[in-house]
């Protein structure tokens, strides 16, 4: 039923929906990055760097340089 309202699978949809949380938390406070993976409900911080990239097209940090907006008052 999740398939048909969604057009996706559950874990496929809560993969993503954790990205975009973590993304949001890299964008918005300055917890490090394997912290922000744990927090989102990735154990492995290389696991969760992969995914990210997989999906947003970048790396992390390089999300987190890129749209940081506390990093231009450092």
């Amino acid at each position: 039923m999740f398939r048909k309202a969604t057009g996706e699978s559950v874990i496929s949809y809560l993969i993503k929906l954790r990205i975009e949380v973590s993304a949001m938390m890299l964008r918005d406070t300055g917890i490090p990055v394997n912290e922000v993976g744990y927090r989102v409900g990735f154990d492995d911080s290389s696991h969760f760097s992969r995914t990210f990239k997989k999906i947003s097209g970048c790396s992390p940090s390089q999300y987190r340089k890129e749209n940081c907006w506390m990093l231009s008052f450092s």
